[in-house]
C-alpha cells in the first residue's frame, strides 16, 4: 500500500513540475509578441486572419493565463479577451497554426475608417517581438500602431515585411515611442514602398534609421511633427521607383532636426548619383520650420536644380542669441515649469516676431516665426533634457522680452 501511494505521489510531483515548466517556459520565438496593461477587464485584440493561437501570460507572475487555440478577427470585428486584471501587464503571444498566409497577417488598432476608443490605444504599452509573422503588403501594417500614446517599442528582431509593403501610419502619434535598445535602426526595408506618415507626430522618437529605401517612392509626412527627430539622413537613397519619386512634401515639418543635420542630409541627397530627379518643381519637399546650415547651400541649389520644389525655413542666421532683455512687451508662460510643450502668451504680433529658446549660453535652440496678429503659440520641448532654459519674444525692430524657463 505504502508502494502504491509512494508511485502515485511521485506521480502528482513528476506532473506539477511538469505543469509548472508549462506554465514559465520562455516565449515562442515565432510569436508576435504585444504587451497589455488593460484598464477595464477585456482586451479586444486588433489581429487581422482566422485561425490563429493566442497564448495570454500574466507577466506579474510570468505565467500563462490561458491558450486560444483557434481565434479569428478582421479589420472591424476585434478578438476579445476576456478575464483579465485592470493594471496587470499581459503578453499576448500569437502564432499562425498554419503556414498560410491568411491564418494571421495583419494588425491594426484603427479598425476601418473609425478610430478605436481612446481607451482600447491606451492599452497597448509594448511590441516585444515580431517573431516570424508574415506581414501583408497592404493591411499588414498599414497604420497599425497610429495613436498608441503609451507604445513602446523593445523588440530586438525585426518584422518580415513583403514586397511593396505599407507602412503608412505604422507609428503616428505615438508620442512615447523611442525605439531605445530595439533593433528599429536596422530593419530591412528594402521591399517597403510607402513611408507616408510613419513617425509622424511620435514626439519621442529619435534613433538613427540605417534603412535601405531604395523602393519607397512616398515619403509624405514621414517625420512631420516628430519633434526629437534629429538624425543625419544623408545616406538614404532617395531613387523613388524606377527613378521616379512620387513625394517627400511635408517629410520634415516641424520635425528636431538640427541645422547640421539636415544640412548633412540635403548634402548626402545631392551628392548620390542615383537620387530621384524630374522636371521642374515635379519631386515636393519641406522642411517647414526647419533651416540649414550655410554648408548646404550649393547642395540644396542642386537639388533644385534635379526638379526638387523644396520648401524650408532656409539657410540658418542664427546660431546664438543675445540675452538682454528690454522687456518692452508683454511675454508669460501659461505654466512654468514646462513638460512636453511650452505655451506662451504674448501681445498682438506684429510681422517678423519670434519665439526663440536658447540655453543659458546664449546658444539658439529654437526659432519659430509667429504669424501677424497672433497672441499666443506652443513649441515642443520634448526633444530637450531637463534644465534651465531661456525663452526670448523678439520683435522686427529688436526688442525683445525675456523668460527663464523650466523643464
Amino acid at each position: 500500500m505504502r508502494k502504491i501511494k509512494k508511485i502515485i505521489f511521485t506521480f502528482c510531483l513528476a506532473l506539477f513540475a511538469g505543469f509548472s515548466l508549462a506554465q514559465a517556459q520562455d516565449p515562442n520565438p515565432e510569436a508576435f509578441i504585444t504587451v497589455w496593461e488593460p484598464i477595464g477587464t477585456s482586451i479586444k485584440y486588433p489581429g487581422i486572419g482566422a485561425n490563429y493561437t493566442i497564448v495570454v501570460r500574466d507577466l506579474s507572475t510570468n505565467t500563462v493565463l490561458k491558450t486560444i487555440p483557434d481565434a479569428s478577427s478582421t479589420l472591424n470585428n476585434p478578438f476579445e479577451v476576456t478575464g483579465l486584471t485592470p493594471g496587470v501587464r499581459y503578453a499576448f503571444e500569437v502564432v499562425p497554426n498554419t503556414t498560410t498566409a491568411a491564418d494571421f497577417n495583419g494588425f491594426r488598432v484603427l479598425q476601418g475608417t473609425t478610430e478605436a476608443p481612446d481607451e482600447e490605444k491606451l492599452n497597448l504599452v509594448e511590441i516585444s517581438q515580431w517573431g516570424t509573422i508574415k506581414w501583408s503588403y497592404n493591411n499588414g501594417l498599414f497604420q497599425a500602431f497610429k495613436g498608441c500614446k503609451n507604445l513602446e517599442l523593445t523588440a530586438t528582431d525585426q518584422p518580415v515585411f513583403a514586397s511593396n509593403m505599407s507602412l503608412t501610419s505604422m507609428f503616428e502619434g505615438c508620442t512615447s515611442l523611442t525605439g531605445a535598445g530595439s533593433s528599429i535602426s536596422d530593419w530591412d526595408t528594402s521591399k517597403v514602398r510607402l513611408l507616408n506618415y510613419v513617425f509622424m507626430g511620435a514626439t519621442s522618437f529619435n534613433q538613427p534609421l540605417n534603412w535601405d529605401v531604395t523602393n519607397v517612392n512616398n515619403f509624405l509626412g514621414a517625420f512631420e511633427g516628430a519633434s526629437s527627430f534629429n538624425q543625419d539622413l544623408g545616406s538614404w537613397e532617395m531613387t523613388g521607383v524606377n527613378g521616379v519619386l512620387r513625394s517627400a512634401n511635408r517629410m520634415f515639418d516641424n520635425s528636431g532636426m538640427s541645422p547640421e543635420n539636415y544640412a548633412a542630409t540635403l548634402i548626402g541627397w545631392a551628392n548620390n548619383p542615383a537620387t530621384a530627379s524630374g522636371a521642374a518643381g515635379s519631386i515636393p519637399f519641406t522642411a517647414a520650420g526647419v533651416c540649414y546650415d550655410k554648408s548646404a547651400t550649393a547642395a540644396r541649389d542642386k537639388l533644385i536644380g534635379m526638379g526638387w520644389a523644396i520648401t524650408d525655413a532656409g539657410v540658418c542666421t542664427e546660431t546664438s542669441v543675445e540675452l538682454t532683455p528690454d522687456n518692452a512687451s508683454k511675454f508669460s508662460l501659461l505654466k512654468n515649469p514646462v513638460q512636453e510643450n511650452a505655451y506662451f502668451i504674448f501681445e498682438p504680433s506684429s510681422d517678423g516676431t519670434k519665439i526663440i529658446i536658447a540655453d543659458l549660453s546664449g546658444k539658439l535652440i529654437v526659432s519659430k516665426p509667429i504669424a501677424e496678429g497672433a497672441s499666443e503659440t506652443s513649441i515642443s520641448l520634448n526633444h530637450l533634457p531637463k534644465g534651465v532654459y531661456v525663452a526670448l519674444h523678439q520683435k522686427a525692430q529688436g526688442k525683445q522680452s525675456v523668460l527663464k524657463l523650466i523643464k
